[in-house]
């Protein structure tokens, strides 16, 4: 039953990673900003400004998660680290794979460069949603929620 939990959180964190950072790049959309890249519709804005909202939204995400998961299961803090951990890097990858396919040409000739951004994005986001976790659970023991 517990594999059934432990995946349906991947899955969860996964969606609500994946979802957070198309809101993000919405946003940038709707305030106008000019894409580095042009024709990536899932980088519309500036390289640099994403590698704070991208890993600050896997931040976000893990870290309510966690709190949730944490109530439910509080002797599994490691299952949930590593949950949180594997649901960023899998929302990540859905994003900019979907994103990829969408973009078509226009990723083809700046694919370098992309992907070496897409990297650092997702590890980025890794260790941000491993934060988020580590907050949450010491937030968790100290107000003694579970």
């Amino acid at each position: 039953m517990f594999f059934l939990k432990r995946y349906g959180m991947l899955a969860s964190a996964a969606f609500f990673t994946a979802f957070a950072m198309v809101i993000v790049n919405f946003l940038y959309m709707v305030a106008g900003n000019i894409p580095e890249y042009e024709g990536c519709v899932f980088l519309n804005g500036n390289s640099g400004s994403f590698l704070l909202f991208f890993p600050l939204a896997a931040f976000i995400v893990s870290s309510i998660h966690t709190h949730f998961a944490i109530r439910n299961n509080p002797d599994k803090k490691d299952m949930i680290l590593r949950s949180m951990r594997q649901g960023a890097l899998t929302g990540a990858a859905i994003y900019f794979v979907i994103g990829s396919c969408c973009a078509g040409e226009s990723f083809i000739a700046y694919s370098g460069d992309l992907c070496v951004l897409m990297t650092i994005y997702t590890l980025l986001m890794m260790v941000f949603a491993q934060f988020g976790s580590m907050f949450a659970i010491q937030k968790a023991m100290r107000l003694k929620i579970y």
